[in-house]
């Protein structure tokens, strides 16, 4: 696994993001940064120990590889074996008579 960190201009960013992609799409993943390299508010030298959210990033790193293992094998399928929503914008409402008997059953 290898990490990189870009500074720049946001058009130039994306134009490296998009280059990079064209050559490993499945294994090329972006995380904005909240804050600038160093900045006292979230620099763990000013801050002593592991910065905030360090442990949330380290969870991220653990499952990148089953996310680009998953959109490789979407590739190498055969897209009619996976049936698309019939119309994905419009939403099922869960009838307000239902959820009180899911409620209740959840309390007692």
């Amino acid at each position: 696994m290898f990490w990189s960190v870009i500074n720049g201009q946001p058009a130039d960013v994306d134009r490296i993001i998009a280059e990079l992609r064209k050559v490993d799409p499945d294994h090329i993943f972006v995380k904005d940064r909240g804050f600038p390299p160093g900045d006292a508010r979230r620099c763990r030298a000013n801050l002593g120990g592991a910065r905030p959210g360090f442990h949330g990033m380290e969870y991220e790193m653990m499952i990148i590889p089953y996310v680009s293992h998953g959109l490789e094998v979407l590739k190498t399928q055969n897209e009619n074996k996976i049936p698309a929503p019939e119309n994905p914008l419009e939403c099922k409402v869960l009838d307000i008579a239902r959820l009180r008997k899911i409620i209740d059953a959840e309390e007692s």
